[in-house]
């Protein structure tokens, strides 16, 4: 019970953190972790074994990729070519990018297309000057 209780603790505390404070999120969760290990809450093997290193592996690959694509400039030509395509038309972009995020969702996983998309989005909304928000909100959806 008493092993109950203390994890019960830890993971209040945890979530408190990460919404109270965005710069430690990664930390607090880091801690929490840590301190369930210390505590004998969990084992380490057990905890190695819920870690995804594949998703991991994905998603490290993907954040190189998108800084390599964005400071060869790949992102702010495809915005471009979208906006020509678009004629700077908003609904257009918005149906254009949505059905976009669902070809890409069906080939790639939801994470990639997300990260590729979404700097591509807010290249176009800030060439247009226009809120990202409902672009990204349809590319998530």
């Amino acid at each position: 019970m008493i092993k109950l209780i203390l994890s019960l603790i830890i993971l209040i505390i945890t979530y408190f953190l990460i919404f109270t404070n965005r710069r430690v999120r990664t930390t607090s969760t880091f801690f929490g972790a840590i301190l369930a290990i210390v505590l004998g809450l969990i084992t380490f093997d057990k905890a190695i074994e819920y870690i995804d290193f594949n998703k991991l592996g994905i998603i490290i690959g993907m954040m190189i990729f998108t800084i390599i694509a964005k400071e060869s400039g790949i992102f702010q030509y495809l915005a471009l070519k979208v906006i020509k395509y678009s004629k700077g038309n908003s609904l257009i972009l918005l149906i254009s990018l949505s059905l976009l995020a669902g070809f890409l969702s069906s080939i790639l996983d939801e994470i990639t297309t997300l990260l590729f998309l979404a700097n591509i989005t807010l290249a176009i909304t800030h060439i247009l000057e226009i809120s990202p928000l409902p672009f990204l909100i349809s590319e998530i959806i």
